[in-house]
């Protein structure tokens, strides 16, 4: 997800983005790129 300072302004994607960043705690990612396919995490070469 990418925002703009305008987005950040609004409470819904504000929300919104924190529960993606905690999802993505929850499913151990720890840097970037992490990939999900089907919600499953994809480990192999990209």
């Amino acid at each position: 997800m990418f925002l703009s300072l305008n987005d950040i302004k609004d409470e819904v994607v504000k929300l919104k983005a924190i529960a993606d960043f905690k999802s993505g705690i929850m499913k151990g990612v720890n840097g970037r790129p992490t990939f999900f396919i089907n919600d499953t995490r994809y480990n192999g070469s990209w």
